[in-house]
């Protein structure tokens, strides 16, 4: 019995600590439940524009084409005896007011950013062509108070020709109203611009504003001579002829410019408006009159003013130019004509005529209607620094699609060597341990933050790091959620749940692992509802209005991210303060009522403070938005 009982004990000295180690292991190397730090928050309801107004976002580059002819001061008349008289009274803007209006507008809405730019321009061919410090025509958009000194200066100049006009002696540099060489001098500052600050250049909302007081009397483009100067109407008129008050005149009838504008009568020798000369330089009757007075007459405008927005579209955030006229009611029609066309090139829905230059309200004309017509095709509320993993709302501080718990460095978005966006990097090395590609640049930041190399690794060769497989979901967006960039999976199921990726990541879930059973307080909640206009909006564009009634926040750590120094005028800046959650809005606009292929990419970033409860300080409107880019083709299957 003795035997048994310590054969016993034996085995039970044996037994017990592994049967106490195994309760105890169960004990306290269970994993406790994680603590979920997420908060609902309901920020203010506000409104979006499906195309905002050129003042509403990004950074501002406006250049003024101002016209500097003559009648702006005055005409010359026949005065009888071989003699003219100069009549002021007759002078479009005699006191210069034009100038004012422009200065108004740069120290008052044009200046709503700090950073905005601008060029003053001044056109009127002769001498003030010649001179390009004189007018403008110099590469280089100015702040806004060296701006406001080159206004100055070109109402310094139009003083100064109206002070010395009845000198006999006096060529008067202020001479005829040539469109070409505004248009001419306006591409090659934004186009310099385009190429000299390119990343800059990808921000700007490029605005030029064509002002004029009549009709265009450039030379008249044609390699076979017919034509050479256009009359007042806009017609041209044939053999080498110029136009003296309005109408065609013979060739070598007039000596110097100076002369011309003195307007000598030479009714002896000139054809009626709407008359050309026949081979023998007779008087005829022009059948294509008509048809030059409802077209520009001259291909060269069309061209400068095309080649200017083809590169301006691709290279800028937007450009449009928009053409004011201010001139006397007898020519207002036919430039009006001339000016709409203008317009439809540039961009805009139509020009603007005044019948007095005192009327001018550029900051009004800023955000007039743009040719193209848009509407809200798709929209997104999303908290950059939270992600979703096994049913939890984590903090994602760095915006590096890598949850702070996982991330070795939660404040560095490049923390590995390779300077790619940490979570591409993962994809390829659970250690972060990644190659950067050949043949790409770090340097080369999009909009979004995404670098040349981010995309490289990802395979997208050539991208702008906006939506490079057209399927609606951002570049950004599909990194840090886990959908592919490269390929058009919105609508696939890539964890098999009820939802799709789209849908999944409107609510803020993760794409890449079921959670249908995820609690509904840390999904999102938002909705986007047309309305009527309210003014806040371009005229033709529409409204909508947004009601963020759920976006769940997290604590998060102050974070810097050193990619915003490279957009300075962009309002996309992913840098935060402790505690602040950045909520991503974003939306993609079509186009309706045009052949442009493109749709348009908006974002606004809100910093909200997490665990506030009032947050009425927000403001949600379309000044907020700015665009960060352009959708071209059809998804990539």
């Amino acid at each position: 019995m003795k035997k048994i009982s310590k054969l016993i004990r034996e085995t039970l000295q044996l037994i017990m600590p592994a049967v106490l180690f195994t309760a105890c292991g169960n004990v306290n190397l269970a994993a406790k439940p994680e603590t979920q730090l997420a908060l609902e928050t309901k920020i203010p309801s506000g409104t979006i524009c499906s195309r905002p107004g050129d003042l509403s976002s990004g950074l501002l580059k406006v250049v003024f084409i101002v016209d500097m002819s003559l009648s702006n001061i005055g005409e010359f008349e026949d005065a009888g005896n071989g003699k003219v008289k100069f009549h002021p009274e007759k002078g479009t803007d005699v006191d210069g007011v034009r100038f004012q209006k422009i200065k108004d507008f740069i120290n008052n809405c044009g200046s709503n950013n700090a950073q905005n730019k601008f060029k003053i321009v001044g056109f009127s061919g002769g001498a003030l062509k010649a001179n390009p410090a004189q007018s403008g025509c110099q590469a280089g958009f100015s702040a806004k108070d060296l701006a406001l000194g080159a206004v100055d200066s070109l109402k310094s100049l139009q003083d100064y020709n109206k002070a010395n006009i009845d000198r006999t002696d006096f060529a008067p540099s202020m001479q005829m109203t040539t469109y070409q060489d505004g248009l001419e001098c306006a591409r090659s500052i934004v186009l310099d611009d385009i190429q000299t600050a390119p990343v800059e250049a990808k921000n700007s909302n490029y605005i030029l504003f064509f002002v004029t007081d009549g009709k265009a009397s450039d030379n008249c483009a044609s390699n076979t001579a017919e034509y050479e100067f256009r009359d007042k109407y806009g017609s041209c008129c044939p053999g080498g002829a110029i136009r003296v008050q309005g109408t065609c005149c013979a060739p070598g009838v007039i000596a110097s410019s100076v002369l011309f504008w003195s307007g000598l009568p030479l009714s002896q020798t000139c054809c009626a408006v709407g008359e050309r000369r026949d081979e023998q330089f007779r008087c005829e009757a022009d059948p294509n009159y008509e048809d030059k007075i409802n077209s520009a007459s001259n291909p060269a405008y069309e061209s400068l003013i095309r080649e200017t927005m083809i590169v301006g579209k691709q290279k800028a955030s937007t450009i449009r130019i928009q053409p004011l006229f201010y001139g006397s009611s007898e020519e207002a029609g036919d430039a009006t004509k001339l000016l709409d066309q203008m317009a439809a090139w540039g961009d805009s829905a139509k020009s603007v005529t005044l019948t007095n230059v005192n009327q001018a309200d550029f900051c009004k004309y800023a955000n007039s209607p743009v040719l193209t017509q848009y509407q809200a095709s798709e929209f997104n509320v999303i908290n950059l620094t939270a992600v979703m993993k096994d049913g939890y709302l984590r903090a994602d501080s760095d915006v590096d699609g890598v949850p702070d718990k996982d991330d070795p460095n939660p404040t560095n978005a490049r923390s590995n060597k390779a300077g790619l966006l940490d979570v591409i990097c993962k994809q390829s090395s659970s250690d972060f341990d990644c190659q950067k590609p050949a043949s790409c640049s770090l340097d080369k930041v999009h909009p979004l933050h995404l670098t040349e190399c981010d995309l490289a690794a990802l395979s997208i060769a050539d991208g702008d790091g906006i939506d490079s497989d057209k399927d609606r979901i951002p570049d950004l967006i599909e990194i840090l959620r886990g959908t592919i960039p490269s390929l058009n999976d919105s609508f696939n199921n890539l964890d098999g749940d009820a939802l799709n990726n789209l849908a999944e990541i409107h609510l803020g879930r993760q794409t890449d692992s079921p959670d249908d059973d995820v609690a509904s307080n840390l999904t999102s909640d938002w909705s986007l509802t047309k309305i009527a206009s309210d003014n806040s909006c371009p005229a033709n564009q529409q409204n909508y209005r947004i009601a963020l009634n759920r976006i769940p926040t997290v604590p998060t750590k102050a974070y810097a991210d050193p990619l915003d120094a490279k957009f300075p005028g962009s309002k996309f800046k992913l840098s935060h303060k402790e505690n602040e959650n950045v909520i991503f809005i974003y939306y993609i606009s079509e186009p309706l009522n045009s052949g442009a292929s493109a749709s348009e990419f908006y974002g606004a970033l809100l910093k909200v403070p997490h665990g506030v409860k009032d947050l009425s300080g927000l403001q949600i409107n379309p000044q907020i938005f700015q665009k960060l880019g352009s959708i071209d083709g059809k998804p990539k299957w």
